[in-house]
């Protein structure tokens, strides 16, 4: 059973116990976006939304999930509306920036706000995250220079935090950047 079946398991005993409890459900959500069961983690981060609509964390995860399955429109929505619920919280921020920045669908990118976007996250969160993300903002404007330079610092930060397992993707964003080509997501 992999971590994500047993969070599932163990969320869902929580709402057997606790229905009511909006955690409960947008953790589950969050599992079982993890796993690719995209419908489930929706089902699971509305109704978390239902029970307390002012959980943006809630809204970011649910935009997460539509970004996966590639609904745009409504993974901007989702983000837009985390920000409104939450203007301190980073990760909307960052991944509606991630999305301006590498979406595979060209009409949806836009480098300008992606860096804005960026820059906001990066100064709520110092982290390779936000970095990696500032990075490809960066590429999508032709910024080349500076998407090296985020990128280099965003693996080093990568290092520091003891994410080896996401090394791979960083250096991999790095060349494309070296090549002078943007990052492009899926």
């Amino acid at each position: 059973m992999s971590q994500f079946d047993q969070a599932i398991e163990d969320f869902s005993r929580a709402i057997d116990l606790d229905p009511k409890e909006a955690d409960f459900y947008e953790s589950r959500g969050y599992a079982y976006g993890e796993k690719g069961e995209y419908d489930k983690a929706i089902a699971d981060h509305t109704m978390a939304i239902e029970l307390e609509p002012g959980f943006a964390k809630a809204y970011n995860n649910r935009g997460v999930t539509y970004m996966d399955k590639k609904s745009f429109d409504r993974a901007i929505s989702a983000f837009i509306k985390a920000i409104e619920l939450d203007p301190k919280y980073s990760y909307p921020y960052r991944n509606l920036a991630w999305l301006c920045a590498t979406c595979p669908d060209a009409s949806y990118r836009n480098g300008i706000r992606a860096v804005d976007l960026a820059k906001k996250a990066w100064e709520l969160k110092k982290s390779s995250f936000t970095l990696e993300t500032l990075g490809a903002a960066y590429a999508e404007v032709g910024r080349f220079e500076d998407a090296i330079a985020t990128q280099r610092k965003a693996i080093e930060r990568l290092k520091e935090e003891g994410d080896e397992e996401s090394s791979p993707d960083y250096l991999a964003a790095l060349k494309s950047f070296e090549d002078h080509r943007p990052w492009r997501e899926g």
